[in-house]
């Protein structure tokens, strides 16, 4: 994980790991990444020993303002991704693949150079 965050770190002022656990192949991570451009990422992500996952990658700008956010939460049940959606700014949820802590971070990266332009 820390591998993953480093390939990003010129976008990356400062990260707080808030837990970091492992056993077996589950864990639990609970992390926020503030960005140079003061966005910030929360991210609760949980692997169970069961298989089943949740998570949400909530990633906002530096006012506090949704941009986009990944999550598992189980309801909109009418969508052909369930459990997984994409909420977005605009507050529409659109259907999603399954998301990991580097799909997230490329997302960004590309958003925040699209404000550049």
């Amino acid at each position: 994980m820390i591998q993953v965050i480093n390939k990003f770190s010129e976008f990356i002022k400062d990260y707080n790991i808030s837990r970091y656990r492992t056993t077996g192949k589950s864990y639990e991570l609970v992390l926020t990444i503030i960005f140079t451009d003061l966005s910030e990422l929360h991210v609760a992500d949980y692997l169970f020993l069961d298989g089943k996952r949740k998570y949400t990658f909530h990633y906002q700008d530096d006012n506090s303002k949704l941009i986009f956010r990944y999550d598992t939460a189980p309801h909109w049940k009418n969508s052909k991704t369930f459990p997984y959606r994409k909420h977005l700014r605009d507050e529409n949820v659109i259907d999603s693949k399954i998301m990991f802590l580097e799909s997230v971070l490329n997302e960004i990266v590309a958003f925040y150079h699209s404000k550049k332009d």
